[in-house]
């Protein structure tokens, strides 16, 4: 699964499909098993890894909190795992940012 930033949910409203965060599907198996009761996580654990998606405004600050809580919670420097997440986190929380600041939507595109 990829995110990316969007005006809107048609495919010419994608911006940069080549500028994408990649949401591995061994990062969510692993995520879905160590934070199943995490109910703050829900939108990130629960998407479908085979459907887009699209986020409001609120949904993106939302994925904002999930990735700082990731990037704080996920620090073990040797465990080649919680890196990969962290260069997630870091990633996605830098996409929040960006379409908070431009207006824009995030959009998730499914494998």
């Amino acid at each position: 699964m990829d995110f990316t930033l969007a005006k809107g949910k048609r495919r010419r409203d994608w911006l940069d499909i080549n500028r994408n965060v990649k949401f591995s599907e061994n990062i969510h198996f692993h995520l879905r098993g160590k934070e199943r009761n995490n109910v703050s996580l829900r939108l990130l654990l629960d998407l479908d890894q085979y459907s887009d998606k699209l986020f409001s405004e609120k949904e993106i600050k939302e994925l904002l909190s999930i990735s700082d809580y990731l990037l704080s919670n996920y620090q073990a420097e040797y465990d080649r795992m919680e890196k990969e997440i962290r260069k997630f986190a870091s990633e996605l929380k830098e996409l929040c940012l960006e379409a908070i600041e431009q207006n824009l939507f995030i959009i998730a595109l499914g494998d």
